[in-house]
């Protein structure tokens, strides 16, 4: 329906520039009495009324553009919230069964009198919640809904991850979807490129937030297996990935699109087996 609209406008502006064209090359020839029809005078009255309705109309349907451009925006961010609240009954859910297991496994082993099988799951019970629980706090709850996913995602594949953040992400709600894309495709990516390592090595994560007077910095680096060589040209195609299967990467583009539209910068560094992302994205934009 959007595209019809500018379509139209297109249209409208085309014909008012054609109409507005003939009447200054007839103004200017009327002058010299070149190519005057008898009743010049009717002619430039049904031009000017035309053009007058056209830009009637013009109004019009710039109108209906601005507001279809609200309501596109408003089913974005009614999207983003849905989601949030998905991932997040998602979690309760998870959380609930793996706290109904391990109660049913404390009450047998204390109606059965293991005290000392008691003990030790609870030991290694109470060690699983310490290397588990994060704190993620990035100033944005969808944000941290994502982060705390992902790492949690990261760290049942035996994926080490080590998050720190050293602001407080300020952000219109505008832009949240694109930083929750920008942050959920590195992350994915990352995840990806550890679970190519070999079995007997273990793929490592590290994902800092931080800021400078003027931009927000996110860095996300990743170990990878050095099997393929690529370049910052290729992981920026669409399609391109690094996984050998029939996996599409486009994670990478769509970063770097995202990015740029929130007038940020990206880079890419490798060197060995790590893949370092730096995302740098201004302050005022974000908070615009």
């Amino acid at each position: 329906m959007t595209r019809n609209y500018y379509k139209a406008v297109i249209i409208l502006y085309i014909t008012q520039l054609a109409l507005i064209v003939l009447l200054i090359n007839n103004s200017f020839m009327k002058r010299y009495n070149v190519l005057q029809p008898n009743n010049d005078d009717i002619l430039e009255l049904i031009f000017g009324i035309v053009t007058f309705f056209l830009i009637i109309a013009a109004i019009f349907l710039i109108r209906k553009l601005y507001t279809s451009g609200l309501e596109e925006e408003q089913h974005r961010l009614m999207r983003l919230k849905f989601e949030h609240i998905q991932e997040q009954n998602r979690l309760y859910r998870r959380h609930r069964h793996d706290i109904k297991n391990h109660l049913s496994v404390i009450s047998n082993l204390a109606k059965e009198k293991e005290y000392e099988k008691l003990e030790g799951y609870l030991s290694q019970y109470v060690k699983s919640l310490d290397d588990s629980m994060i704190s993620i706090e990035t100033g944005l709850k969808e944000l941290d809904v994502l982060l705390f996913s992902k790492v949690t995602e990261a760290r049942q594949k035996n994926i080490s991850v080590d998050f720190k953040c050293s602001t407080m992400i300020k952000s219109d709600k505008r832009y949240v979807l694109d930083l929750v894309s920008i942050l959920g495709n590195a992350l994915d990516n990352g995840i990806e490129a550890c679970e190519t390592m070999p079995e007997q090595s273990q793929g490592v994560i590290t994902v800092q937030i931080g800021d400078d007077p003027l931009d927000y910095i996110i860095e996300i680096t990743n170990t990878f297996t050095q099997s393929q060589i690529f370049t910052s040209e290729m992981l920026f195609s669409a399609g391109f990935s690094t996984r050998k299967s029939k996996h599409t990467g486009d994670g990478l583009a769509i970063i770097k699109r995202l990015t740029e539209k929130l007038d940020g910068e990206m880079l890419l560094d490798i060197q060995d087996s790590l893949f370092r992302l730096k995302i740098e994205i201004p302050k005022h934009r974000l908070e615009a």
